[in-house]
């Protein structure tokens, strides 16, 4: 679909997953999933998944490295900025606002019912093929990470059974998160104090605001595309009270994976005077996830805009996101969130960057390897099985703190997912260079 609609978006997708295999790899998850079932390959084995109901847990489906960021739950009260605009903002001030946020996964694009080892799998996958690009970072420190993510992961699941579990929140770790995540709460705390991507990306004049027309991410709606926009919101039954659109866009080279979606970026306001309540919203494309390898795929939810309310339902905290929801536009589904300022990822480049200055170590990636696991297990322990039962006591009783077990299991998987995604990147890449920018693909002759 996306190539007939989008083919240079969709060119520049894949440029980019043939730069790195960590770049691949997020933009190739339906690939991994069909690799992992490949006759042969003998890469599903687990001394796990003794049950039915341990096959139909509800899975973020994609938690990588760069999809590990903050929330601020709730939505900004009016004026919440007005204090903290310019570079003067007392540090106590911004310390405060970065405890207070939440750590979790922001993209829940892949999410779906299934295996919950293969959550993990696909998680370790993404933090040694970061790592692994680390210069120091040896087979030593790789095999460490995939044991402290293990370790870290069990010993959650333990203590969210016990009800003595981690909320999610800066201020509640009980253990050293590094100074990768400390980083990340920082930037997003002091950017959405000064709401940095509504001051980036418009300006007021007259006293109204609009998209700044000095850049080429943000391009003017089509008339179908403002009429699909008009529907969206049209279709929003938990639309904030007063909503006042300014303006909208179409915000593109965004991504990789969605790189070709469709994603409207709208200005608004709950219709008073002044600029104190203006806020931003994003409208973004989603496609149904990939199939996973789980029995009964087909019958896991009523729609595809179900599936995004569902999973922000059950493996967000409560109130990550208040605009967050899924609405259906015919046969599209997009997904309605908040891309303020404190909502904000781990930046790949800027983890190599601190990294090679110093600013990084080992410590630093075994606390992100180990947070990212206690996020994963937190996730878990709020989702539903599809009967409505709980996920966390079939999880806990399967698991049964092996985590040892789980160590063992998943380092196996590591190396072996680490080894595959590698060749099939360098496939890729050398198919792109012979094919081209499409692979060969070109329009039917309707389409040119």
């Amino acid at each position: 679909m996306w190539l007939a609609r989008e083919p240079e978006q969709v060119a520049q997708k894949f440029e980019e997953m043939a730069g790195d295999p960590f770049d691949w790899f997020r933009g190739s998850s339906p690939w991994y999933w069909a690799d992992l079932e490949t006759p042969g390959a003998d890469r599903l084995e687990t001394r796990f998944l003794q049950s039915p109901e341990t096959w139909q847990v509800m899975l973020v489906g994609d938690l990588h490295p760069e999809n590990v960021g903050t929330f601020r739950p709730g939505v900004e009260p009016d004026g919440a900025s007005a204090a903290g605009r310019t570079p003067e903002t007392p540090e106590a001030v911004i310390d405060a606002a970065a405890q207070a946020l939440v750590y979790g996964s922001l993209d829940l694009d892949g999410a779906t019912r299934g295996p919950w080892t293969l959550d993990l799998r696909r998680a370790v996958t993404g933090m040694v093929l970061l790592a692994g690009r680390l210069e120091g970072c040896d087979d030593g420190c790789l095999e460490e990470l995939v044991g402290r993510f293990a370790l870290a992961y069990a010993d959650e699941i333990r203590a969210q059974s016990e009800g003595a579990g981690w909320d999610g929140t800066a201020a509640g770790m009980r253990w050293e998160g590094g100074a990768i995540l400390a980083d990340l709460a920082w930037k997003a705390a002091a950017e959405g104090i000064a709401t940095e991507r509504l001051q980036e990306w418009s300006v007021v004049a007259d006293g109204s605001r609009r998209f700044r027309s000095d850049g080429d991410d943000f391009m003017p709606l089509t008339d179908a595309e403002a009429a699909q926009v008009a529907r969206l919101l049209a279709a929003w039954a938990a639309a904030p009270a007063g909503l006042r659109v300014q303006d909208a866009r179409r915000r593109i080279g965004v991504g990789i994976a969605s790189r070709p979606a469709l994603r409207y970026t709208l200005l608004w306001d709950s219709g008073g005077e002044g600029t104190e309540d203006d806020r931003l919203l994003e409208l973004r494309e989603v496609l149904p996830p990939p199939e996973i390898p789980a029995p009964g795929a087909a019958l896991r939810f009523d729609s595809n805009a179900d599936r995004v309310r569902i999973a922000a339902d059950e493996l967000w905290p409560e109130d990550a996101d208040a605009l967050y929801t899924g609405i259906g536009d015919g046969g599209m589904t997009f997904k309605v969130y908040n891309p303020s300022s404190w909502f904000q990822h781990i930046d790949r480049d800027l983890v190599e960057e601190g990294w090679e200055q110093g600013r990084y170590a080992e410590a630093d990636l075994l606390g992100l390897a180990q947070t990212t696991a206690r996020l994963l297990a937190l996730a878990h322990a709020g989702g539903r099985l599809p009967d409505g039962g709980p996920a966390l006591p079939v999880i806990a009783a399967d698991l049964d703190g092996d985590g040892d077990g789980l160590w063992e299991e998943l380092q196996r998987g590591a190396a072996q997912d680490r080894a595959a995604v590698l060749h099939d990147h360098t496939l890729f890449a050398a198919a792109l260079e012979d094919y081209g920018p499409l692979l060969g693909w070109a329009p039917p002759v309707e389409l040119r």
